[in-house]
């Protein structure tokens, strides 16, 4: 058996509107600022058993990329699994990522556009 591939926040945005209007330099530093932020508000509800998933979080990452990942071999087990023990981490929550973003989706949006006009 082959282990899960690591657990990645995905999220396609058309930008082109955005990006005549603020220039491509803008928008990179925003995606850098803003998957940051979608980083560090999905790592709180990460399932923290040793920790390792959610300390994987940020070297695993490219922020500039505009990508987040958690890898560990069992990121994706743990994302999808319903039973999450919640004793180091009581916040713990199935798929992380959806719980912020359902929780801090009107947040993120007023970050990103502070983010865009360099007050990030």
């Amino acid at each position: 058996m082959s282990a899960p591939s690591p657990v990645a926040a995905s999220v396609t945005v058309d930008i082109s509107g955005l990006e005549r209007r603020f220039g491509p330099d803008a928008l990179l530093r925003a995606q850098g600022l803003f998957a940051d932020r979608v980083g560090f508000d999905s790592n709180y509800y990460v399932t923290m058993d040793s920790g390792d998933t959610h300390d994987s979080m940020v070297p695993a990452s490219d922020f500039e990329k505009g990508l987040v990942v958690w890898d560990t071999e069992y990121a994706g087990y743990a994302y999808r699994d319903p039973h999450v023990r919640t004793e180091e981490n009581p916040n713990a929550k199935p798929k992380w990522f959806e719980v912020a973003k359902e929780a801090r989706k009107e947040s993120w949006r007023v970050y990103a556009l502070a983010a865009l006009v360099g007050r990030g």
